[in-house]
Order: C-alpha cells, then structure tokens, then sequence
C-alpha cells in the first residue's frame, strides 16, 4: 500500500517497477526505430526473377462439422490427385487434391538466395483441373469445377494499414485476376472470387528444410522448383455467402489448404502489380521503373533463381544490441473452427489470427517442433457479464514453425528462409493455423516465466523418449485442443467478449507489449455460433496487456521478478440494497510459474454473504472452497486433481478465476493476499493491494521475509480517539500464552493509521507467524481486533 507517511509495500512498489519497465520499452523500441539500417534499400531488382507455377496440386481441407454447422454439403466432388498423409503437409486431417494444370500462369518472385521474395505474388492465376461444388439446404447451389487461384492485392502502408499485402483468391473458372483485394463482380456475376485465401505462407521448400518434400508425388528435375502456399485460410467472401442464401456466413472459415507447387523459372518480362510497392509496403520508390508497376523489372537478369541453400538462413542478419523485443502487431479474425455435443449443452472450438512484429535489433528464432527454439501462443475467451469478468475459453499451446519476412508493423530488414523472424519483419499466423491440432501442445509443457519448452518426455516426442516426434494431433474432434468453451458460456444477452492471445518468447525484454486482446461478438444464428470482431472504426482497437485489465475499479500488478512471473487482480465493488457492497475479484495468472493455490481478502467485523467461486471447468469437486478463518476470507484449493483437459486446480498462466461475496461495510484500500502453490525460489505469500471491507485490518509489505530482515507491518481503520498495538497469536499454529505485544507497548496512531517496523528473529526461520492488530480506548480495553496476517520467514 502507498499510504501517507508509510513505507510503500512490495505491490506498490511493483506497479512502480512496471510503469518504468514499460517506458524503458517503449523508450528502446523508439530509439531502435527504424530497426533497419538507413541505407538499406529494397532489393536490387535485378537479382529478383519471376518463377512461373507448372503443376502441382491443391488440397482442400474442408470441416465435415463446418459443413454441417453451417447448413452446407459438398456436391461434384472430382478429385484429380492423390491426396499425400495429411501429417507430411501439416494438415488437420484429410483434405481433397486436386491437379494443377501445368499451364498455369500465376507467377512469383524468387531472390537471389532462393527464397520467396515477400509482396512477390506478381500476375496470372493457378488453375486445377476436377473440383467441387457446394449446396445449401434450400437447394441453393454454386460449382467450383475448375476454380482458379490468383492474386489480390492489398496496400501495406504501416501502422493503422492493412497488413496482408497478397491476398490470394479462388473463383470460379474464368475468374478475373489482379486488383484490389476484396474481389471482383457483383455476388451473382459470373467469375466472382467466391473464397479468400487468407494469409498464406508463401516459400520455396528443398529437401532438407521446413517443408520437406513427402507431399510430392513425382521427383523434381533439375529445372523443377517446390512453391508452397501453406496453412492459408479458406474464408467465405460476402459474394459466395449471397448465393448461398446465408449472408451471415461471409468472412466464416470453411477450411484451410495447401498448394504444392511445382515452379519453374519464368523468362518472360515482368512488372510489379500496379499502384503497388510490392518490395517496400510503406511507399517510396523501390528502386526501379518496376516499382509502381510503370516498366518491365527485367526477364534478363543474370543468374538462374535457384541459388542458394533453403536452410542457410537467408540473407537477414542481426543489427547488434541483444535486443530481443516481439510486440503483438495485430490481432483479429476470431472465428468457430468446430462443435461437438448438442447445441446449447456442448462445447465450440475457437481460433484467432496473430500477427507476430520484431522490433528489438536481433532475429528471433522460429524453428518448428522438434527444435526448441520456436515461440508458443496462448489463447483466451473471456466474457462481462452481470458485473464479473471471467474466462470462458482456454486453449493448448500453438507452437511457432515458420516465420515470414513481412511488414505488417515495421519494414522488414531482409528476407529469411523461415526458420528466425527477421529484425523489423512480420509474421502471421491465421485463424486455421492457430487452430491446427498438428501444432497444438499442452500448456503444463511450457514454463511461463522463462517461455521455454522442452521436446524431451513432450505430448509430441512421445515414446520412446528421444525427442524425435511421435505425436501429430490426429485423432481429434472438431474442439479438442483448440480455444474450447461451453455453449452455455456463449452468445449470452449482455455479454461482452474479449479474445487473448500472448506470445511466449525465450528472453523477450517487453513482457506488456507480447500480449493483447480485442473485443469480439458472439450470436447464435440457426442453431449454432457465429463470431465477428468489430473494426477499429466501430471502436475496437486492440489493446496489448491482459484482457482484464480493461476491467475493474482496482487493477493491480504483481511482478515477483526475479524469483517468478506476474499475477493481476481486479476487483469491482457495486453497492445494493439495504446498505450492503458486492465485491467482485478476477484473479489472473499472467505468467506465474508458481501458480496461486489459495486467494484470501481482510474481512475484520465485517460479514461475507452469498460467496461465490468460478474457474474454467464444470466440475464441482475441484472448486476452491471459502471460509472466514480468524478475520480473512480465504479461498484455497481443496487437492482435487480430476483428468480432463479443460479441468481446473491450481490457477495455473493464461488463466482467470473469480471470488466474490456481499458485505455490510464499504470498500478501502486493503491487502489480500495469494499462497503460491509451488513457490520455488519466491515467497509462498504475496501480498497485492486491492479495494475490500473497511475495517481495522493489518498488513505486511512482506509475508515470506528473511530471518535477520526488517519487517513493515502496518494498521489501516483505527478509529479515532482510540490507540493500537501488534500481538503475537501463534507460531505454525500453537498458540503462545500469553500473546506479546510486539514491540512492547502502543503505537503512535496518525490519521487512522499505524506503522511499525520490526527485526525478524533468526530463530524463526522456517516458520510461520499470526500476528493480529487491535484497538484500544483511553481505558486499554480493547475495541477491534483486525484479520490474522501469517507471515512466513524464509
């Protein structure tokens, strides 16, 4: 507590510490800006060649469950290749193929090194042979045979632009290419793009490095090239969701997919896309006529493109500093992947987008599973409702596997082959590629202060242990693993709904700036759920921190750094009826490696009605269960560990519980206090400022001190005219007789309030100490007796 003329306590402290923290990032996120040298340029354009698509295949994964949530069924189905496993191209289950016909004319940009050049996709299309057609119950029906895969393209004008500079498209035969990104027609014109593409990961893949070549099947010549377009969203245009007769299904995803390409190096002349800059997105000139799309790049440049080694690295390399800094560019797209059980008592499986932003001076390593050095993704649902703030969806881990050299957030510094995010450079995950089983892994593997996972012994290695994977998500329902919640926590009148999801990053210098949350709608339309996220424009801008701290009357920030992570608590009071207060708490575990096992709030003379706890599962036996012992209000975990996956216990990172009560005295700033459930090195106790019944209550800024330390206890609510004193109740729980007053004598009461600061006894170590605080009238009898503070000396 930051009281007058009292010593601040640990959480005031903290909060300070954190201000600072966060001005210290942003003051080097500014003095690191811009994160790629002056004089570095675009690339030379020369060096740049045009590489053509000459077969191939396309797989189409489309949800057998998405179809039948949303009314749908497949129709004409004409398969034309053989579809590979889908765990050799990291699909989440099978997908239809279909062949690309050779003479197709969708062109992209190939570097010197032998990667994909990033705003690269030039003209032309990819054409399949076979395809697929789609039907509504009403007998509405749209045919896909031949579709066409071609280009959109989007302005990438820095912060506040748009962020996806190729967006891809799939129509129908004979569909138009190029131009703005949106698509093309009115919804019953002929050619209309029917599908987006979204946010595909565009390389060249060669034995040897992500992407290996299992999908393939015929080998590849000496003048043969692997294009990938991987894990792209399959999103439903505005145009495809009218001719259906379901205008609520437009930007829905339908499915994911995979291009396997094979490419083959094109010599014709070439020009960038026009209006666009696609070699520096912010604008300016690129270097050549070929930049605002005004003259030919060449066709005559020297080389073949297919230089260079794929696993090499690329040609991105570290400015200096040491600075590791990912900051949350972008976050949207929150969308149903899945449904099991019985609408309205079963559970919907949730993903989101992220864009991922390097602003320190270092490139962040981004290998996939097995190697460890890859950030995760946590993902939340949380939801406003009747006064609390609470969490409602909790997903797995989405382990990181590629990176793109984009900029989304800032100009990317250079290209990479996929396996660090370049300085300055983006990356995006969308909505299916955060829900993919594939690359979904348990949270308990990851330690959330240091952000590390280890493949050994992992859900992935399986046995025998060697860390080589055993383990590729098959086998699931439609919401297994993925953003889980419960119908019944869902579309409900009221509600707001917020959507988290934080990065883990080994040694990230800017834990506030990884982690971010948006607000989203959730209707019910046809018997079952539908989730949009409103623009900025409408008034939702991202906010980067938790999503709970866009809660409450009181938030406050615990960071027990360098010992373990960061706890939030909110707390809303709201008056009521006949004099009384309802006090509502939302607890977070940001990034506690410890976890919380026990959570209690100063109740002094006041009673506590109408008690409540929530946590994240439907189980009644694992509940933290209250009591009012000695003047707290305490809520501890009772030992109950029951299987599942989405099962409570411990508040474990990324996750939210609520405590609440009614009372008859009135809010003041109060300490409560948290019991770590595994506290390693940090405290077992921690105490964090809050709003809780007034009253006498006592208070220590430090409840794990050290033997042979100082010790600030402090006394809040003395009424005046009356006097107080600190005793000594007990020592781990036998009571001493009779109880000393520590020290001898009353202490000097100031404006309600008393410190007093005492050396902690080498003897005591180990043990734990109750201490309470009374009042005192002029007589010495005693007129209030505060809560217990147990101190526990290291």
């Amino acid at each position: 507590m930051s009281r007058p003329a009292l010593r601040p306590t640990r959480p005031a402290l903290a909060a300070v510490a954190l201000l600072l923290s966060v001005l210290a990032g942003a003051a080097s996120a500014a003095a690191a800006a811009p994160v790629a040298p002056q004089d570095a340029g675009p690339p030379d354009l020369t060096e740049l060649t045009p590489w053509r698509v000459a077969g191939g295949r396309v797989l189409v994964q489309i949800s057998p469950g998405e179809l039948e949530r949303m009314g749908l069924e497949l129709v004409g189905v004409e398969e034309t290749a053989v579809a590979p496993e889908p765990a050799s191209v990291q699909l989440d289950g099978p997908a239809l193929a279909f062949a690309i016909d050779p003479d197709s004319t969708l062109r992209v940009l190939r570097s010197v090194d032998g990667d994909y050049q990033p705003y690269g996709v030039l003209d032309g299309s990819l054409s399949v042979r076979g395809g697929f057609g789609l039907r509504s119950r009403d007998g509405r029906q749209v045919d896909l045979s031949g579709f066409r895969i071609h280009a959109r393209w989007a302005r990438s004008d820095g912060p506040g632009g748009l962020t996806d500079a190729d967006v891809l498209a799939l129509g129908e035969a004979g569909s138009p290419t190029g131009g703005a990104a949106g698509g093309a027609g009115a919804a019953d014109a002929p050619g209309a793009d029917l599908f987006q593409l979204c946010y595909p990961k565009i390389y060249f893949a060669k034995p040897g490095s992500y992407g290996q070549l299992e999908g393939d099947e015929e080998p590849y010549s000496h003048l043969d090239a692997a294009l990938r377009f991987r894990a792209w969203d399959l999103v439903m245009t505005e145009a495809l969701a009218e001719r259906l007769g379901r205008p609520a299904l437009a930007g829905q995803i339908l499915g994911n997919g995979v291009v396997l390409a094979r490419a083959r190096r094109d010599d014709a002349p070439w020009s960038l896309p026009p209006g666009v800059n696609v070699l520096s997105p912010w604008g300016g000139d690129a270097g050549g006529d070929g930049a605002d799309g005004g003259g030919d790049a060449g066709g005559d440049a020297d080389g073949d493109g297919s230089g260079g080694d794929a696993g090499d690295g690329g040609s991105s390399a570290a400015l200096g500093g040491g600075v590791i800094d990912l900051e949350m560019g972008a976050l949207q797209s929150l969308v149903v992947l899945g449904h099991v059980g019985e609408f309205g008592l079963g559970r919907t499986g949730f993903s989101l987008t992220t864009i991922a932003c390097n602003v320190g001076d270092v490139e962040i390593p981004w290998s996939a599973p097995m190697d460890e050095g890859h950030p995760g993704i946590a993902m939340g649902l949380f939801r406003e409702h009747e006064g609390r703030f609470e969490q409602v969806g909790v997903s797995w881990i989405k382990h990181g596997f590629f990176a793109q050299s984009n900029s989304a957030c800032t100009p990317c510094s250079g290209t990479t082959n996929g396996s660090v995010l370049g300085v300055g450079c983006s990356d995006t995950y969308g909505t299916s590629n955060n829900g993919n089983r594939f690359w979904l892994g348990p949270r308990d593997e990851w330690d959330p202060f240091t952000s590390t996972w280890a493949c050994e012994g992992s859900y992935f290695d399986g046995l025998p242990v060697d860390c080589e994977r055993d383990e590729n998500g098959s086998g699931l329902n439609d919401v297994d693993h993925r953003l889980e919640a419960f119908d019944a926590d869902l579309a409900l009148p009221g509600a707001r709904y917020y959507y988290e999801a934080s990065f883990l990053v080994p040694g990230d210098v800017d834990p506030s700036n990884h982690i971010a949350s948006r607000r989203a709608e959730i209707v019910e339309d046809s018997g079952t759920f539908f989730a949009t996220t409103p623009t900025v424009g409408q008034g939702n801008p991202m906010v980067h921190g938790p999503a709970v701290l866009r809660w409450g009357q009181k938030r406050t920030i615990v960071d027990l750094a360098p010992d373990d992570g960061r706890v939030v608590l909110a707390v809303q009071v709201t008056p009521k009826d006949g004099g009384l207060w309802r006090y509502e708490y939302a607890l977070y575990n940001w990034t506690l490696r410890g976890e919380v096992s026990a959570f209690a709030v100063p109740a002094a003379s006041a009673f506590a009605a109408e008690r409540t706890f929530r946590d994240i599962d439907e189980f009644l036996g694992n509940n933290w269960f209250p009591q009012l012992v000695e003047g707290n209000l305490r809520w501890a975990w009772n030992g109950v560990e029951l299987p599942g996956i989405k099962v409570a216990g411990p508040l474990t990172f990324g996750s939210l519980y609520n405590f609440g009560f009614t009372s008859d005295r009135p809010p003041a700033v109060r300490d409560a206090v948290l019991t770590l459930h595994e506290p390693g090195g940090a405290p077992s106790l921690v105490p964090v400022e809050t709003l809780a019944p007034g009253g006498l209550a006592l208070s220590a800024a430090e409840l794990s001190p050290v033997a042979g330390t100082a010790l600030d206890l402090e006394i809040v609510g003395v009424e005046a005219g009356t006097q107080a004193a600190v005793v000594a109740l007990s020592v781990d729980g036998l009571p001493l007789a009779p109880a000393p007053v520590l020290p001898p004598g009353l202490l000097v009461v100031t404006g309600g309030e008393a410190g007093l600061s005492l050396t902690v006894p080498a003897g005591l170590a180990g043990s734990e100490v109750g201490l309470v605080a009374v009042s005192l009238d002029a007589g010495l009898a005693v007129t209030g007796v505060s809560n217990q503070a147990v101190v526990a000396v290291r």
